[in-house]
């Protein structure tokens, strides 16, 4: 866990990537964001759906990623996840016709 988390998320003009350089989910994959209540994600995170499946992956702490879901958070702390949210969100809603 300590490893994992020495790593860090960051949200590029690609995609989302690891500190590592690690392609967590590129930009054209990217179709939504879950934040409420009742999304499933990790505590102090959020949830990005994809347009197709990617391999699973997992990070304990800090990312995981299932078929069309990546859930980022766990170690995250709360208020840059958010932010990492609403940026996601503005970005999607400029690219819909």
């Amino acid at each position: 866990m300590r490893r994992a988390t020495a790593l860090a998320v960051e949200l590029t003009d690609a995609g989302l990537r690891g500190s590592n350089g690690e392609v967590i989910a590129p930009w054209e994959q990217i179709i939504g964001v879950g934040r409420g209540t009742f999304a499933f994600k990790p505590s102090n995170g959020l949830v990005v759906r994809l347009g197709s499946p990617a391999r699973a992956q997992w990070r304990p702490g800090l990312w995981w990623r299932w078929g069309r879901w990546v859930g980022i958070g766990g170690v995250t702390p709360g208020a840059q996840a958010r932010v990492m949210a609403d940026i996601i969100a503005m970005r999607l809603d400029d690219t819909r016709p």
